[in-house]
């Protein structure tokens, strides 16, 4: 394996991670059972993942370089999103939050699926607009 082969795979695997240790954290709370809600995530990011992989099967590597820092940024947004979703609802516990914020997690990821869709369409118009997500 070359050090480019292995520093795309130590990336990958660290975007994996991040995500499941997010969804690890909110999964199981107060009553430690396991949430539908949960499940819907997990299933939209493992659905994710399959389509990032896509996408980057058939970028450069100057493209997959632009496409990584799109989707870091768009993981940060999410993230804050789903973050200010739980502030502002009237939930008074953590599973009420739980659900909201994987509620959240699973519709903006969900959109997200969406967009690779489009970018693999549209692959020059996806390279111009560098990948760029759309805020809801």
């Amino acid at each position: 394996m070359t050090l480019q082969h292995t520093s795309k795979f130590i990336l990958f695997f660290l975007l994996i991670f991040v995500s499941y240790q997010t969804m690890a954290e909110v999964c199981y709370l107060d009553d430690g059972k396991k949430h539908s809600d949960c499940e819907r995530l997990k299933i939209s990011d493992k659905r994710l993942n399959t389509e990032y992989k896509k996408l980057v099967s058939v970028l450069d590597k100057d493209q997959i370089a632009v496409f990584k820092s799109s989707q870091r940024k768009w993981i940060s947004w999410r993230d804050g999103q789903c973050n200010q979703s739980v502030e502002k609802s009237s939930c008074t516990n953590s599973s009420c939050e739980a659900v909201n914020f994987n509620n959240c997690m699973s519709e903006l990821t969900d959109h997200r699926i969406k967009e690779f869709d489009g970018f693999l369409e549209d692959m020059s118009g996806a390279i111009h607009r560098k990948f760029e997500f759309k805020n809801q």
